[in-house]
């Protein structure tokens, strides 16, 4: 499914109309989030290809917690994580 959605994108963000070709540089997301929206999943018409950059954006906006992600130091931002003790 993602590579169809990358190919019918042609690999042009949905969001900033950046080049995303490239291993690590694009992520298919769900337009809907699929936690509210889950028979929406794999609809393709619920996803569209952004590049990592847009991605961390909505992603960070969406997200209720606060503590998502990790330092530069890869230590989770997020104290109680079963990670941050490593």
């Amino acid at each position: 499914m993602r590579s169809h959605i990358r190919k019918i994108s042609r690999y042009v963000c949905n969001r900033c109309g950046k080049d995303c070709r490239g291993k690590g540089k694009s992520v298919v997301n769900h337009i809907k989030p699929r936690t509210k929206f889950p028979h929406l999943a794999l609809e393709p018409s619920n996803l569209e290809l952004v590049c990592t950059e847009c991605h961390n954006k909505v992603c960070s906006r969406d997200d209720k917690n606060p503590n998502r992600g990790a330092s530069n130091k890869g230590i989770p931002n997020d104290p109680t994580s079963a990670w941050s003790n490593y």
